[in-house]
């Protein structure tokens, strides 16, 4: 796979060569994540965006999460991933990233009802990551069995109702599982607002989890946040950002060619001039391990 680098050059490449010919940006201030908000992902500007503002991050994060993971389930040679709401599977490149510390072969399927540019390009020795441009719920509701070591919501659990939620928590309790041990993970919001409410539909695959036949890890209430706000880059020696990149995303809005007549121009510019995440400010994760209970 290519460098995490390159990805997000490649990325920034498209974006500048579009933004130039573009009279309006007025809809890259729906990455805002206000609340009951959420940005415009099928608009491939608002892809671009997103991705350079969060994949670098989000990549570290998912780093940490897969290498947690696979750690608590003792899992040293094949890995099998379930990931749902997979956007751009970034988590793809956060999971590749283990192979720098372990030997690690992974079997990778991705589910998102957006279809999402810029997916990583693969190559290499493991068998090809699946993505299936579909709704989680559906796809859940297909399945004959269960059978993933992980299943990963990368950013994704805000973004999924209550009822969507309870639907999939219905599909973990009622359906036959292969595993004796798996992990569900979680990347949260991490304002404390926000983080609270994921935190309440995570609660809510435990119990269904436990209503299976399968007992909680003691660890399972333990929420990861970064405590200091350190530059990834010190942390991930091979994580490099564009440094172009930066100073595109910073002044962003100035690059509105329509900005002069723009009745709401405040609030766009505090909307667009947004520098990229490069600490680890977003680092915000719960990992559930499940043990099938001794039956008599």
């Amino acid at each position: 796979m290519r460098s995490l680098e390159s990805y997000l050059s490649k990325i920034y490449t498209d974006f500048e060569n579009e933004i130039v010919h573009m009279d309006k940006l007025c809809v890259m201030t729906s990455l805002n994540y206000q609340v009951q908000s959420f940005p415009k992902y099928t608009d491939i500007h608002v892809q671009q965006l997103y991705l350079l503002k969060y994949a670098y991050a989000y990549a570290y994060e998912y780093y940490l999460m897969y290498n947690k993971a696979v750690e608590k389930l003792g899992i040293w040679d094949h890995v099998s991933v379930l990931s749902l709401g997979c956007g751009a599977m970034v988590d793809y490149i956060g999971l590749i990233s283990l192979k720098d510390i372990r030997p690690l072969q992974v079997s990778y399927t991705g589910i998102d009802q957006v279809d999402w540019s810029y997916k990583p390009i693969i190559c290499g020795e493991d068998k090809s990551p699946i993505y299936l441009n579909t709704n989680v719920v559906a796809y859940f509701r297909e399945l004959e069995e269960l059978k993933e070591d992980i299943y990963i919501f990368p950013k994704s659990i805000s973004e999924l109702s209550i009822e969507e939620v309870k639907n999939i928590c219905e599909e973990f309790s009622s359906k036959k599982n292969r595993k004796e041990r798996f992990c569900v993970c979680v990347s949260l919001r991490n304002s404390q607002i926000h983080r609270e409410d994921d935190w309440k539909k995570t609660d809510m695959l435990e119990r269904a989890i436990m209503a299976a036949g399968y007992a909680p890890d003691m660890e399972n209430r333990a929420c990861f946040i970064a405590r200091d706000n350190c530059g990834i880059k010190k942390l991930q020696k091979n994580y490099n950002y564009p440094s172009q990149a930066v100073e595109t995303l910073k002044g962003l809005g100035e690059r509105c060619q329509a900005k002069q007549f723009c009745k709401r121009r405040s609030w766009c510019m505090e909307c667009m001039n947004r520098y990229p995440v490069l600490k680890t400010s977003e680092v915000c994760y719960r990992i559930m391990t499940f043990e099938r209970r001794n039956r008599v």
